[in-house]
């Protein structure tokens, strides 16, 4: 598994996270490490986690106990291309100082969006050797998220993937197949440790006025980089076919 995959390397380990769904998707490992007082584990916070309109999700991480070595506000007020960009500077030009000051013996990086790629760039520039969680991931679409992961494993020294699929893709793109792990997907630890809600209370945690006698239904939406003309019309199809089959 992916605890005994790190066991084998060093013992300071800075992971970083800029968002509840990468935080989330590790939070199991980040935990484990947390306590194992065989490394001094510590976990730089940026990008939304910061920001009170996107539920200020630092304190998820703070309620889990993890270490946290500093934060670094990334995101700009501006909705506009050059925000995600821009995070990525940020994120250079702070976090450069935070790892020279802890010097760890590994980065952990995940998954495809431009805190991962920041880490990529500072670890192999630093001289610290990068693990990447989710790399050979594929998208239908070409949007960005497929080039940054893939950029990710080229810029890392080890990978851990969660599918014999995403193994091989590693290895078509020319990674060492001594240093790509199978370890199946960490999140999965989630849905065993967390107990069962009932309804009335995802409701209430949601603040959802809705009476739940009443149908609903629950929509999730990647939204597309690439264009969002297309994201605005998929989106209006998708609730157009809803209404349709009476579940508005």
């Amino acid at each position: 598994n992916v605890f005994r995959c790190i066991l084998m390397h060093r013992r300071k380990i800075l992971a970083t996270t800029a968002c509840r769904s990468d935080y989330d998707l590790l939070s199991s490992v980040y935990k484990k490490l947390n306590k194992d007082n065989r490394f001094n584990f510590q976990i730089l916070v940026s990008g939304t986690h910061l920001l009170k309109k996107y539920g200020l999700t630092i304190n998820h991480i703070i309620s889990d106990e993890i270490s946290i070595i500093g934060q670094i506000e990334t995101i700009s007020n501006k909705d506009d291309l050059n925000r995600r960009p821009m995070s990525i500077a940020k994120l250079l030009m702070d976090g450069i100082r935070i790892i020279q000051n802890f010097k760890p013996d590994l980065l952990l990086s995940v998954g495809d969006r431009e805190d991962a790629l920041a880490t990529c760039i500072m670890g192999i520039y630093l001289k610290v050797p990068v693990c990447h969680f989710f790399g050979g991931d594929y998208g239908e679409t070409r949007d960005v998220d497929g080039h940054i992961r893939h950029a990710c494993s080229k810029l890392s020294m080890a990978h851990f993937v969660i599918s014999k699929e995403h193994e091989d893709r590693l290895l078509s793109i020319g990674e060492n197949k001594d240093r790509i792990y199978n370890v199946g997907h960490p999140h999965l630890d989630n849905y065993v440790s967390t107990s069962r809600m009932e309804i009335e209370e995802i409701f209430s945690e949601l603040s959802c006025t809705k009476n739940i006698k009443e149908p609903y239904c629950i929509l999730i939406y990647h939204p597309s980089y690439v264009s969002m003309e297309i994201t605005e019309k998929e989106i209006k199809t998708i609730i157009e076919v809803i209404k349709q089959e009476n579940q508005l």
